[in-house]
């Protein structure tokens, strides 16, 4: 009895000073991955193809995601596309941040504001139809990822809006 005294304490603790011990359902971050944007990826409605992944944000404040075009057959053209909540496909409902050119060449990066405990999808996508390739990703805060989201001066390229 002492034991699950001492426990329940313990926790009731550990969640009054944001320490979530790790079983709290929020996503670790900083996160680092690759990924391949394939022919059997879902589709958009312009064509291009798309991987998700859905994160429950551990902190209140700017997140950043950055798609990088990586690996021995790389994504010509990494898209991100953010959407609040945990959703199938991006919406104008429900899209809060999108981005294709901001990081080094024709990488992406990504920057929005969340709410601890809120659940957002990543949309890891290409800006058009038909490229296929790998990519690799990083998402965390602005601390975390400073060196990562370093945006490089490079010259803008224009290019038409993505249609959901």
């Amino acid at each position: 009895m002492r034991y699950v005294m001492i426990s329940v304490v313990a926790v009731a603790l550990l969640s009054m000073f944001g320490c979530d011990g790790g079983g709290s359902g929020y996503t670790d971050l900083p996160q680092y991955g690759t990924g391949t944007i394939s022919t059997s990826d879902p589709q958009l409605d312009d064509g291009s193809r798309y991987d998700r992944r859905v994160i429950t944000s551990p902190v209140s404040g700017d997140l950043v995601v950055v798609m990088a075009s990586a690996g021995s057959d790389p994504l010509y053209d990494p898209y991100l596309i953010i959407s609040r909540g945990s959703v199938d496909r991006p919406t104008v409902d429900n899209v809060i941040a999108v981005d294709d050119d901001a990081g080094s060449v024709y990488n992406a990066v990504a920057v929005f504001r969340a709410d601890r405990g809120s659940r957002y999808t990543i949309f890891f996508n290409s800006y058009g139809a038909g490229d296929y390739g790998q990519y690799s990703y990083s998402i965390g805060t602005p601390a975390q990822l400073r060196s990562a989201a370093a945006v490089e001066d490079e010259p803008e390229v224009e290019k038409e809006p993505k249609v959901f």
